[in-house]
């Protein structure tokens, strides 16, 4: 009989059985987030959750990849492949040897920490160096005795100084050697007095004292610190200045130009220096016998251009004290003994008075006088006129624009006017016009006019 296997036959499906009993309620979301160590109340938690239904959440697939997030590895730590490469120098090589520099609070590297160069390393003077036997190990102070005098001279500063009685200036230095800034023998060799009151002079009389001797278009301008020769390429121009009563001696003059290439010498004497290499010019000389006059200037070259000349000089001895050469080498003026306005034009007045000038006011009055009869010119009017000076000689009477004789009402238009004599404080002019009436009182006056000037020249 067959055999037949019963565990491998499969009946029909059964009927389902009854309801099995219902089972416990699980732990809600609040709870288990409790058993996790969550310490807020439901409705915290209820809130919180609500929250997160809008993100902003990481998405899975941003895990691991570039722009997305780092995972952890089973130990909680990045993984190396998602770590930016690490060369870093350690922190163990800060200030170590073979390793970095470090540097202290002020972003200063550590004294510590400075390398030992040498002095020819850094171009330094080694400290064995000394000055005067003094160390450069250390700050070194050096006294006058520490100092010579010059490359030739071993006579310490100290006592040059000394001699010098501490001057700090160069006149003060000659001040204290006896010999001080010498008096000038010029009469207004800063060009500032000018009675003529012109800004502009061509052939002859200029500022005060000085003379223009040009045989072209030359020109001698006023300036604020001096005066300017100027003329056409060819034009002789020689600026000179006269001198009386010179006694015998040993004489310096001197010039001081803005450019000494631009003069072809200075004279004095019947002499006069050639060799012009400094914008200070000065030539000494010797006068033998006494002179009663004297005439010495500077002559601008030919073919030079504008000549601007700040100051001269004419002293006793062999060396000039017109100026000196600063730290920079320029020359500078010195200050000169009675060199003020107000002392040098009283000098210029004994020579050239002017007694009416350009600048004065319209009708004003000069002097006063009566009518007298002239055996030679017939009726004329003396005018007596005060003088802060005694002239040197008698002047010559020279005056420009209108001059009126007043009386009263009438006026009469002066012709001509002429030097009757001098006084120790004043001058007598002779004064002319039609119809001066003798024994009538007149006062002279200058009239309307924008260039009246009466001048009384007694110059060299």
């Amino acid at each position: 009989m067959p055999e037949v296997n019963l565990g491998k036959v499969v009946g029909p499906k059964g009927s389902d059985g009854a309801q099995g009993p219902a089972g416990a309620d699980g732990l809600s979301a609040y709870e288990q987030a409790q058993a996790g160590g969550y310490s807020g109340s439901e409705l915290e938690f209820n809130q919180q959750l609500a929250g997160l239904s809008d993100g902003p959440f990481v998405p899975e697939s941003d895990k691991g990849v570039a722009s997305g997030v780092a995972t952890l590895d089973s130990t909680g730590k990045v993984p190396s492949g998602q770590l930016p490469s690490m060369d870093y120098i350690p922190t163990s090589q800060k200030g170590a040897a073979s390793g970095v520099a470090s540097l202290d609070a002020t972003g200063k590297l550590e004294e510590t920490q400075k390398p030992d160069y040498t002095a020819s390393e850094v171009g330094a003077v080694p400290t064995t160096r000394t000055v005067n036997g003094k160390a450069l190990s250390a700050d070194v102070t050096l006294t006058g005795d520490d100092i010579k005098t010059s490359a030739s001279d071993n006579t310490p500063i100290g006592d040059v100084v000394s001699v010098l009685g501490g001057a700090t200036t160069p006149q003060g230095a000659l001040a204290n050697l006896g010999a001080g800034v010498r008096p000038n023998l010029l009469i207004n060799p800063f060009f500032q007095v000018n009675q003529r009151g012109q800004s502009s002079y061509g052939q002859g009389p200029t500022v005060d004292m000085w003379r223009l001797e040009t045989d072209g278009n030359g020109k001698a301008t006023v300036a604020n610190d001096g005066i300017i020769i100027s003329g056409n390429t060819g034009t002789h121009c020689n600026f000179e200045v006269g001198i009386e009563e010179v006694p015998p001696g040993t004489y310096t003059e001197s010039f001081l130009v803005d450019d000494h290439t631009k003069v072809s010498q200075i004279y004095a004497n019947g002499g006069g220096q050639f060799n012009i290499t400094e914008n200070l010019i000065s030539y000494t000389f010797e006068v033998k016998s006494e002179l009663d006059s004297v005439y010495w200037g500077i002559q601008k070259l030919l073919s030079a251009g504008d000549l601007k000349i700040f100051g001269a000089k004419l002293e006793e001895g062999s060396t000039q004290t017109l100026a000196y050469q600063d730290e920079a080498g320029a020359w500078q003026l010195l200050p000169q003994p009675e060199s003020d306005y107000a002392t040098q034009l009283a000098k210029c007045q004994r020579y050239q008075l002017e007694l009416i000038s350009k600048n004065d006011p319209q009708y004003a009055c000069v002097g006063n006088g009566s009518g007298r009869t002239s055996g030679i010119s017939g009726i004329e009017c003396p005018i007596f006129i005060s003088t802060p000076i005694t002239l040197r000689t008698r002047p010559v009477v020279t005056f420009n624009g209108n001059f009126d004789l007043q009386s009263g009402d009438s006026s009469l238009q002066v012709t001509r006017m002429a030097l009757d004599r001098i006084a120790t404080n004043g001058v007598n002019i002779l004064v002319y016009a039609e119809n001066i009436e003798i024994g009538k009182l007149y006062s002279l006056y200058a009239a309307v006019s924008e260039n009246h000037s009466l001048l009384l020249d007694a110059n060299l």
